[in-house]
């Protein structure tokens, strides 16, 4: 198992959809000396389309693998095009034999990213988000789920990257995370909406968009030295931009997640992310 490599220039393909891949672009984007290639179009589970011609050139790529024949395809395509090491971002529930063939793989180098639920800003279309806006609408009759373990986007983002440069080929990293239960994740929701949560029971599925439950025991991998998971930064940066774009109510109060200690003479701003 070789050491991990120093932080150098060089270009580095991103193949990670949704709001996780517009802020880990975001963030090698600051990174000195790195150029980001982003995947040109994603296919229903997240795999990079039209791999070959997009991962010439460059000397890293970080790729989410949905399931075994994903990561295979994106590893075969790597290795073609000459490039040096992979990142794998996979779910807390996919296979834990993707471990073991991550640390058995030497051509490229690989390391291996387990993530949890996501929730943040332009991230419109998961679950947690589009039960956000539910709530603040006072139409919410279901939550995705009854026990979930969730990470702000960009904090994932953040564990990805430094899993790029400081991972272990070969080794098994866990993203942050935090487990939430319904009565919890209501708690956030009304604080940042402002509106009590449903009187009435909510059922335990939003529209079955979770097939199956997510593991929440502790995540299969080791740490980078990340900071824990702080979701109820996620939740109001969310619910900040869904106000921003007028998909929620922008009420005093939310706009800079964490809330804050204010000054008594500090005026309150709607949320609207400015």
């Amino acid at each position: 198992m070789s050491a991990a490599p120093e932080a150098r220039p060089g270009r580095v393909f991103v193949g990670v959809r949704g709001a996780l891949g517009a802020h880990l672009a975001q963030r090698l984007c600051a990174t000195p000396g790195v150029i980001v290639r982003a995947a040109e179009r994603l296919d229903a589970a997240g795999h990079a389309i039209e791999l070959d011609g997009r991962l010439a050139g460059c000397r890293a790529a970080i790729v989410e693998a949905a399931d075994p024949a994903g990561a295979r395809r994106a590893l075969a395509a790597a290795a073609d095009a000459g490039v040096g090491r992979v990142v794998l971002v996979v779910g807390e529930d996919a296979p834990p034999a993707l471990d073991e063939w991550a640390r058995d793989t030497r051509a490229p180098e690989v390391v291996l990213v387990r993530v949890p639920a996501i929730v943040g800003p332009r991230d419109d279309e998961a679950p947690l988000a589009r039960a956000l806006v539910e709530h603040a609408h006072g139409r919410l009759r279901a939550l995705p789920f009854e026990r979930v373990a969730l990470a702000g986007a960009s904090e994932v983002a953040d564990a990805i990257a430094l899993a790029l440069t400081r991972g272990r080929a070969g080794e098994v990293y866990a993203a942050p995370r935090a487990v939430l239960d319904a009565s919890a994740l209501l708690d956030l929701f009304e604080e940042v909406t402002g509106r009590p949560r449903p009187r009435r029971p909510l059922r335990a599925v939003l529209g079955g968009l979770l097939s199956r439950p997510l593991p929440l025991d502790a995540p299969r991998g080791a740490s980078l030295g990340h900071a824990p998971a702080d979701v109820r930064r996620a939740i109001h940066e969310a619910y900040a931009d869904l106000a921003r774009r007028r998909r929620v109510p922008a009420r005093a109060g939310t706009t800079e997640p964490p809330l804050v200690e204010r000054r008594p003479s500090a005026a309150p701003h709607a949320a609207t992310g400015t």
